[in-house]
């Protein structure tokens, strides 16, 4: 029989939505995060890595490579628990005109499946429903890749 690892976690991002760890047969939960927490507060620093700022420190390209036009805070109107379990990542256009948001990372980085086994990542999103014109540039993702040494190119 191969063995199966399972992670899970649950983020939202400007609109509520009802997450819970599933149970998967023939797979054991390795993490999770159900982003438990007093609502206005930042996740668990024990489980993410909150960047900020527009590029990692060494050697991402500008805008973390993307062209992303936003900078990345760690203040609690942009990354913040909703008290129900949720995670809220928002957005936000200053008078200025200039965005903000944010972007977290696992702080665990040895994610892998077991010798002879597959391992699954699940996470779910829900985004408000928007009219076209005012939900351009939205572009929530969830992204797996391997041990980023010094954030290298990826």
């Amino acid at each position: 029989m191969r063995a199966t690892t399972f992670l899970s976690s649950s983020i939202l991002v400007l609109a509520p939505v009802i997450t819970a760890v599933p149970s998967i047969s023939g797979f054991t939960l390795q993490w999770s995060d159900d982003f438990t927490g007093s609502s206005g507060t930042l996740p668990s620093s024990s489980n993410w890595i909150i960047d900020t700022g527009t590029q990692y420190n060494s050697g991402c390209p500008a805008q973390w490579g993307t062209g992303e036009i936003e900078t990345y805070t760690s203040s609690t109107k942009n990354v913040a628990l909703d008290g129900n379990g949720h995670l809220a990542i928002t957005p936000l256009k200053s008078s200025s005109g200039a965005w903000t948001s944010a972007r977290i990372e696992t702080v665990r980085n040895n994610f892998a499946p077991p010798a002879n086994g597959r391992m699954i990542a699940q996470a779910s999103i829900a985004l408000p429903n928007l009219p076209a014109s005012q939900s351009q540039g939205l572009w929530p993702a969830f992204v797996c890749t391997k041990s980023l040494e010094g954030h290298g190119q990826y």
